[in-house]
């Protein structure tokens, strides 16, 4: 096991996920595979979930993961310590929005934002945060609408602009900065159908492009 980043926890998804996007150097141990690998021993492990990095093997003194709780931030911790270039695509579908861009991008670019403010620590935006990927990548390099999200918690400016005092609080934009706060169900084709409707795309849940994508209504009655 030597010369080999080895990374345990107890979200084995999300950490598989990570560990998977670099390569063979860096391994993701779960719960069911942690002591087979590397015997029975405790690693002060007191809240979870839990990620350490051997950087020099099993022997070494492991370094505890502190980021986000994102796919992205784990895989780009593996790729610091292990030294191993992370391959596939890096780009977020999910936009990060801060005050600074916030002011930049909503109702200046042309396109229209939904937005999801949240906080790190609250239990029903983690809750959210895996379907809030996939709304993302229904809309994933979409020319009309982003999907992005703002930690209020850091964003205060651009939180108390827009009175947000719960988490998580969602808001679509339309592409001249008019807002309208989302207050339906938390599904993901419910939040498509919400944007559809709104921004007049037109996709189904699962990033396809509906049947009615590019067709001209008025001449398709005609034909």
């Amino acid at each position: 096991m030597q010369g080999k980043h080895i990374f345990f926890s107890g979200i084995a998804m999300l950490l598989t996920l990570a560990a998977s996007a670099v390569a063979e150097g860096v391994h993701a141990l779960t719960p069911e595979t942690f002591d087979s690998v590397i015997e029975s021993k405790r690693f002060d492990v007191r809240e979870y979930p839990t990620i350490k990095s051997f950087s020099d093997g099993i022997s070494s003194s492991p370094e505890d993961y502190a980021g986000e709780w994102e796919i992205l931030s784990p895989k780009s911790f593996a790729t610091k310590k292990s030294g191993v270039k992370a391959f596939g695509r890096n780009s977020a579908v999910v936009e990060v929005l801060t005050d600074r861009n916030f002011r930049q991008k909503v109702g200046k670019d042309g396109r229209a934002y939904f937005v999801e403010f949240y906080a790190p620590w609250c239990p029903h935006c983690k809750a959210l945060a895996p379907t809030w990927e996939k709304v993302g990548r229904n809309f994933y390099k979409d020319n009309n609408v982003v999907i992005a999200k703002v930690d209020a918690t850091k964003e205060t400016k651009t939180a108390e602009r827009y009175n947000v005092d719960g988490y998580p609080t969602i808001i679509y934009f339309d592409a001249d900065g008019n807002d309208q706060e989302y207050e339906g169900e938390r599904g993901e084709d419910d939040f498509v159908e919400f944007v559809n409707d709104l921004a007049g795309t037109q996709r189904p849940a699962g990033g396809r492009r509906s049947r009615e994508a590019g067709r001209n209504k008025k001449l398709h009655k005609i034909v």
